[in-house]
């Protein structure tokens, strides 16, 4: 909620517009392999660059690897929840 929600929504909640939302319109999961969204997270410009880019990299000073594996599993969560609750319709 710290580092990422002031910038992103997660599946349309949160009052972030500068990022995308990591839920929608699919789950950050299903763009990134666990690894590849370690790389952004540590370091966005080492994986792709645009001239609007304003993601600062989050190394393990402000985001212990602990919290790090914490929010990707918490994207996971999400990820499945999400698709549960489509199956429910």
């Amino acid at each position: 909620m710290t580092h990422c929600l002031p910038c992103h929504r997660l599946n349309g909640g949160g009052a972030g517009e500068v990022g995308p939302d990591l839920g929608r319109p699919m789950n950050a999961t299903a763009y990134l392999t666990d690894q590849g969204l370690r790389v952004l997270v540590r370091d966005p410009k080492s994986m792709r660059t645009w001239p609007l880019q304003q993601m600062p990299g989050f190394g393990a000073d402000a985001l212990p690897e602990a919290d790090l594996d914490a929010l990707l599993a918490y994207l996971r969560h999400m990820a499945q929840h999400k698709a549960v609750a489509s199956d429910q319709r």
